[in-house]
């Protein structure tokens, strides 16, 4: 979901389709969906992230498209957004199956604790923290494995990936945010988080 505050202090405009509910919802999300499922190679993980009031459509277009749900995390916030009656803090990321993926070599919780991006360092509205896109890229994927973001926002996937030694592909049909990703992802200070806790764990 939008950060409200943020989207103003930015300039967003309202991401195309976030508007969409029921059946029009469904019907702009199925066809992601098949495509993600067309496009994944066998044995694969992707991930959705939704809010609550969106968590059902994709349950559903997903179970529709052949993929199993294989679980809920839950990413807890350390700030919790406006609201009347309940004030939200966390997001859900549906973790979905092609097949049967390898089993990781250690499993982790389906609750996160990660900090949002600070709202003065956010480049998009939508931005997910960096060290929490780490952590789902590493759960199952390898070193030189392809990660696909067709979503891309302001390229957080993609400097995990270059960040972790994944390769990657993305899209992106904001002029503006495209343009955020490539200045993100040419800067000379993304490093191999794999080397530096290599040589914290060596200190």
């Amino acid at each position: 979901p939008q950060r409200r505050g943020s989207k103003e202090r930015l300039g967003d405009k309202p991401i195309e389709n976030d508007d969409k509910i029921g059946a029009d919802w469904v019907e702009w999300l199925m066809p992601i969906c098949k495509d993600a499922y067309r496009v994944l190679k066998d044995d694969s993980v992707a991930y959705f992230f939704s809010g609550f009031n969106s968590y059902y459509y994709y349950y559903y277009c997903l179970l529709e498209c052949g993929f199993t749900i294989k679980a809920n995390i839950i990413w807890v916030k350390d700030n919790f957004g406006l609201g009347y009656h309940f004030r939200r803090q966390y997001e859900q990321i549906l973790v979905a199956f092609k097949g049967e993926p390898p089993t990781p070599t250690k499993a982790m919780s389906d609750v996160i604790f990660d900090k949002e991006v600070n709202g003065f360092a956010l480049l998009h509205s939508c931005q997910k923290p960096e060290n929490l896109c780490r952590i789902l890229l590493k759960q199952y994927t390898m070193d030189g494995d392809l990660v696909l973001d067709p979503f891309m926002g302001s390229g957080t996937t993609a400097v995990a990936c270059k960040q972790e030694q994944r390769r990657f592909i993305g899209f992106e049909i904001d002029p503006k945010h495209y343009s955020t990703c490539l200045d993100r992802l040419n800067q000379n200070t993304l490093f191999n988080y794999n080397v530096l806790e290599g040589a914290l764990c060596q200190e």
